[in-house]
């Protein structure tokens, strides 16, 4: 999908809230460990053809709970309702578990915008300065938003969009969203990556500081290069580093739970119909590893540091 870039002008300074803990100076963090629970084809043969109902995802959800991860990632899209009691259990498996992070993603599409709660993007809505340099990032007035329902328990929401699908170098940082929020400037919101970055760290305000001049940023007190579209290059050697477990031996119990302790936990679709990107060093792998290589890269690479 090719996403229309807005442009927004020099001086531009981010501030994104949405997590619930301060950085202080010389913090220690666990090591960043990412475990992907993969729908795959031992769980499709088991629990039969995805997607499935809305109740099995809330049990999922409850059986990595019992490990005790860090966060929860729901790699999967819940723009739309289903059935009223099953969206009301995973709604409710959402709130008791208090760390689950969904995704988002800009769309083209012309169906009616849902409104995406300003608690995870910016403080306050983007305003235009003049200058000589512009900044543009992805944007979209449209996109797959998870439902209110899935919204209100979510410790926070981060956008899944890349820039191609072939020699992929890295993925955008933030995106612009305006959909059915009144303000007409739009919102900015983080990446998938970027929303695990800053609850990873518990970092209460986090502050996204753009040069357009030099196309850099500077966040957790680091300064890294970027493209013209906020993408931030991606080591993509931490596809190695990823851990996988099937989600058919998750549900039926069939692992050590302690496996998830303090971790990173991605819970979504692997079969052979999910997309799949080339990447820069000639990889063709799907969305939930570059999500997952990309959050590692920042986790380890970016760490807070007392200039933060």
């Amino acid at each position: 999908m090719k996403n229309s870039l807005r442009p927004l002008i020099a001086g531009l300074s981010i501030l994104i809230g949405a997590a619930p803990a301060l950085c202080a100076k010389e913090l220690e963090y666990s090591e960043p460990r990412i475990w992907l629970v993969e729908i795959d084809n031992k769980s499709v043969e088991k629990y039969g053809k995805f997607p499935w109902s809305r109740d099995k995802y809330a049990d999922l959800i409850r059986k990595v709970s019992t490990g005790s991860p860090k966060l929860i990632i729901i790699k999967l899209f819940l723009d739309q309702l289903k059935n009223p009691d099953q969206d009301r259990q995973l709604a409710r498996a959402i709130q008791k578990s208090g760390n689950v992070i969904l995704q988002a993603r800009l769309s083209r599409e012309k169906e009616a915008p849902t409104r995406l709660n300003k608690k995870f993007g910016l403080k306050h809505p983007i305003k235009h300065y003049s200058g000589t340099y512009s900044i543009s990032m992805p944007s979209s007035d449209h996109g797959w938003i998870p439902a209110p329902i899935f919204q209100e328990h979510a410790l926070d929401v981060g956008f899944v969009d890349i820039l191609s699908t072939d020699n992929l170098k890295g993925i955008p940082l933030v995106v612009y969203y305006k959909g059915a929020i009144s303000d007409t400037q739009g919102w900015t919101f983080p990446s998938l990556p970027l929303a695990i970055y800053r609850q990873f760290y518990g970092i209460k305000d986090f502050r996204l500081r753009h040069d357009p001049k030099a196309l850099t940023v500077e966040f957790g007190g680091h300064t890294t290069s970027v493209g013209e579209q906020q993408e931030l290059p991606v080591d993509w050697k931490y596809l190695h580093k990823i851990h996988v477990q099937s989600v058919a031996d998750v549900l039926q119990a069939d692992f050590d739970s302690k496996i998830f302790s303090d971790v990173i936990v991605i819970i979504g679709y692997g079969g052979p119909e999910m997309p799949r990107s080339k990447l820069s060093n000639g990889q063709v792998v799907d969305g939930n590893r570059i999500i997952a290589a990309a959050a590692l890269h920042l986790l380890s690479e970016f760490r807070p540091n007392e200039k933060h």
